[in-house]
């Protein structure tokens, strides 16, 4: 196999990749957002019928999610929030309060993957600067909060999100800019992930490295091995 050299840049995907979410399905993670978004509106005064949070945004993330379908500009929490405040009949002014009721609730749900996370700093303490790269509506302050809460923002030295820069990982741009932001070229960077569109065969595509890392235990623990070897410079399959 051919040697490889040590990259100069690592981005990293944020969610079920550094950050992991449990094993139960969307819906009951939007049920208990809602309830702790009624329970905070209440606290404020503010009365909504039982279940209409959860109703209200999966309508609202439904829109935003075709509008940028039909744009190509990712979507943002703000813009759901704002939809959902309209939607439930009370002023959009109460998105600030919805948004940090959210970034609180990932917060509790989410853990740390804790080797990759080893990982990650023994890049930073050998130079090798670590960004955080995920599609996602939170902004980056939002994701960077999050990573805080899980004990993990010593992994990374910045973090790009779709939201912010109204490209994606998918689309492949987002790659692009954060190359020139980071002023790497792209064979010089090796990127992870567990989507294998997004972070590994987009990647690819633009001359990055990629390494998937499968959100199965056994795959997760190959893959964890394989981004070792590529972060020392050697053959991934040595």
């Amino acid at each position: 196999a051919i040697r490889r050299r040590r990259p100069r840049l690592v981005c990293i995907d944020c969610f079920d990749t550094l950050l992991l979410r449990g094993a139960d399905h969307e819906e009951d993670r939007i049920r208990r957002l809602g309830a702790a978004a009624e329970t905070a509106l209440a606290a404020e005064g503010l009365e909504i019928p039982r279940g209409a949070f959860a109703a209200t945004r999966i309508a609202a993330s439904h829109a935003v999610y075709r509008s940028a379908a039909r744009t190509g500009i990712e979507g943002r929490l703000a813009q759901m929030l704002t939809l959902q405040c309209l939607a439930l009949g009370i002023d959009p002014v109460w998105a600030t309060l919805l948004e940090n009721v959210e970034i609180e609730q990932e917060a509790r749900d989410l853990r740390p993957n804790r080797p990759l996370a080893e990982l990650l700093r023994e890049c930073r303490r050998e130079g090798v600067p670590v960004v955080a790269v995920s599609d996602m509506y939170l902004s980056g302050n939002a994701i960077a909060r999050l990573l805080e809460a899980a004990g993990v923002a010593d992994c990374v030295d910045r973090v790009y999100a779709s939201s912010d820069h109204g490209t994606s990982k998918r689309q492949g741009d987002l790659f692009r800019l954060v190359l020139a932001a980071e002023g790497v070229p792209a064979g010089e960077c090796l990127h992870a992930g567990d989507c294998r569109v997004a972070d590994f065969e987009i990647p690819r595509s633009r001359g990055v490295a990629a390494v998937r890392i499968p959100r199965r235990l056994v795959g997760a623990v190959r893959a964890l091995r394989r981004l070792s070897r590529r972060f020392q410079g050697e053959p991934a399959h040595a």
